[in-house]
């Protein structure tokens, strides 16, 4: 569409049901108060953890989103 907005989500901020994961406001006001932009946060969420290990957004999706948010503060 000529002249329009087009905005485009990452897919790790929705879960399997296409509805955005509970832990989204948090980790997005996280992101926000140490500065990181949209594009950062999106690189982090795909961060694995340790050599191996689950990427951050599916401990988000998991419920684990207060070690992603700390993680997050830290790597900021």
């Amino acid at each position: 569409m000529s002249g329009g907005t087009d905005y485009v989500y990452p897919a790790w901020q929705f879960g399997a049901d296409g509805e955005p994961i509970p832990a989204l406001e948090r980790i997005l006001a996280a992101a926000t108060s140490v500065g990181m932009d949209a594009r950062a946060l999106d690189s982090f969420m795909n961060r694995r953890v340790g050599t191996g290990g689950p990427k951050m957004w599916e401990l988000a999706r998991a419920g684990r989103d207060d070690y992603v948010i700390s993680s997050l503060r830290s790597a900021a």
